[in-house]
């Protein structure tokens, strides 16, 4: 599935640890994002969540992965962060 048109979804990553020793979630989205990813899950009328990974591969040695599934299909190991309604299950391993 190609995302070029998820360009203007703007997915800041923080790498911040809260004070009580649990970490935070590595993934925010804007409003504008958060607006765009529904309306697309809305287009395609399923229950939609926006796997976020990364693999082996590319110039750097890694390369990062996007990709819509049910979210049904999340794996226990998956780490889910919910905004609004909308999941974004990021890969553990």
């Amino acid at each position: 599935m190609s995302f070029t048109h998820l360009k203007e979804i703007n997915l800041q990553i923080r790498a911040a640890a809260a004070t009580s020793g649990s970490i935070a979630p590595a993934i925010s989205l804007t409003e504008k994002a958060l607006k765009h990813l529904n309306k697309m899950r809305a287009e395609r009328n399923e229950d939609l969540c926006l796997r976020i990974g990364v693999k082996q591969g590319g110039c750097s040695g890694m390369s990062y992965t996007m990709e819509f599934e049910n979210r049904a299909d999340a794996s226990p190991d998956d780490s889910v962060v919910e905004y609004d309604g909308f999941a974004i299950g990021e890969l553990c391993n």
